[in-house]
């Protein structure tokens, strides 16, 4: 959705935005700025673009919260996992973590296209570390011949 609809840079800076913590979404932030990207010689957003990015921004948060929490789970409960799903929970911590410097990277060097390009291919370790940690955490015993 962020590449689609050109939401990258729609706001400008972290960990603020547009300069506040709490942004306004109002058309003075949308002043502020679309005053940035005149200056960066790009063109003119949306409010809809700034609240794509604000929501990708959020979705990255409320997955290291959750990150957090399964570790959590995991450490109270790990005699009940293999070594395997703790690697691979591990693995996962890893590149959710890296993800989030990786965007928080692109947006201090303005969408530099080599950091821009390693954070949408770590997006995609996220999803793959995720389905597989998923596929061992699952029981596929109805695939086996009876």
């Amino acid at each position: 959705m962020m590449r689609h609809t050109d939401s990258g840079l729609a706001i400008y800076d972290f960990p603020t935005m547009a300069g506040s913590w709490l942004p306004a979404f109002n058309e003075s932030m949308l002043s502020t700025i679309n005053s940035w990207r005149f200056d960066m010689d790009l063109p003119e957003i949306s409010l809809f673009q700034v609240l794509i990015h604000f929501f990708h921004r959020l979705g990255a948060l409320f997955i290291l919260f959750f990150m957090v929490f399964i570790h959590i789970k995991m450490y109270q409960k790990s005699h009940h996992y293999s070594n395997t799903v703790k690697i691979n929970l591990y693995a996962l911590e890893i590149v959710v973590v890296v993800q989030i410097l990786l965007g928080a990277t692109t947006i201090w060097t303005a969408k530099n296209p080599f950091i821009t390009s390693f954070h949408v291919v770590n997006g995609a370790a996220v999803l793959g570390t995720c389905f597989l940690l998923s596929l061992r955490l699952s029981d596929l015993s109805f695939l086996r011949d009876k």
